[in-house]
């Protein structure tokens, strides 16, 4: 990638801060510099605001969801997410609470190795998704759970495969797909991970009170059935929309912020007067 940034950085200077290049058979328009990008993003949002579909983010949604949707779909899902996110404590002292809560159990684990080293990765990835899962789904998950362990595990495995040398090779040649092993195991884990949320959201739909929102799904599911019963059966509400917005929601923050905490374990223990502080 750092090859890539700088090859294009060389063209800019040869070509200008608006040309065409190809990644394989995709035409793609570069743009170079401040103004340029300020100019296309501020000045023409609507016209830019759409996000390119590489073929393994379709694979991941199907163009459905908020980190990969498009159009009026996007616009309705993302306003949602964040009216949604914050009214389960986003930005404010009730999303706190659940850190530490959720806190508790990672110290406990920690405690249970006595001293000796251990791989910290699994255990803070558990914990923030547990966090998330608090907000989605109104509960959370022993260490412990099999399938919570499996769906965790299989996004992460998915986000290293995603930036893996073939995959980039599928993104620039899509009929290259069938023969790569990386995709099949890509859409094996993507296939997995969804019927496992479907089943969550089977539950909750089973329990569902629309006087008492336990979480992202359950606000989902009382607006999807407001619309149906004042007669809108064809609006953005719709299942797909709802298990890519939860996956979205996993994939964005789980291994990002897990991966930031261990770096700030690394940290603390490089600089055990600032950990001191912090104690």
């Amino acid at each position: 990638m750092h090859l890539v940034l700088f090859y294009v950085l060389q063209l800019s200077k040869k070509y200008g801060s608006v040309f065409t290049v190809h990644f394989g058979p995709t035409k793609v328009v570069i743009l170079a510099g401040y103004k340029t990008v300020n100019q296309a993003l501020v000045n023409h949002a609507e016209e830019f605001g759409d996000r390119g579909m590489l073929p393994v983010f379709y694979d991941f949604t199907n163009g459905h969801g908020i980190l990969f949707g498009n159009g009026e779909s996007w616009t309705e899902m993302r306003r949602f997410a964040l009216a949604n996110l914050r009214d389960f404590g986003m930005g404010k002292k009730r999303i706190e609470e659940k850190i530490l809560e959720e806190s508790h159990y990672l110290i406990e684990v920690f405690e249970n190795h006595k001293g000796k080293a251990f791989d910290t990765s699994q255990p803070l990835n558990y914990a923030v998704s547990n966090i998330i899962s608090n907000i989605v789904y109104g509960s959370r998950f022993e260490y412990s759970d099999p399938k919570f362990k499996a769906t965790v595990n299989r996004a992460n495995d998915n986000l290293r495969i995603g930036g893996s040398v073939s995959i980039q090779l599928y993104n620039m040649f899509p009929w290259l797909g069938p023969w790569l092993k990386s995709k099949k195991l890509l859409l094996k884990n993507i296939e997995n991970n969804k019927k496992e949320m479907e089943e969550l959201v089977r539950g909750l739909k089973e329990t569902l009170n629309p006087q008492m929102c336990r979480g992202f799904v359950d606000s989902f599911l009382v607006r999807k059935q407001t619309l149906e019963e004042s007669g809108n059966k064809n609006s953005h509400y719709h299942d797909n929309n709802l298990i890519s917005s939860v996956a979205n929601l996993f994939s964005a923050g789980t291994e990002t912020t897990g991966t930031t905490l261990r770096w700030l374990l690394m940290l603390m223990v490089k600089y055990p007067l600032i950990q001191g502080k912090h104690q």
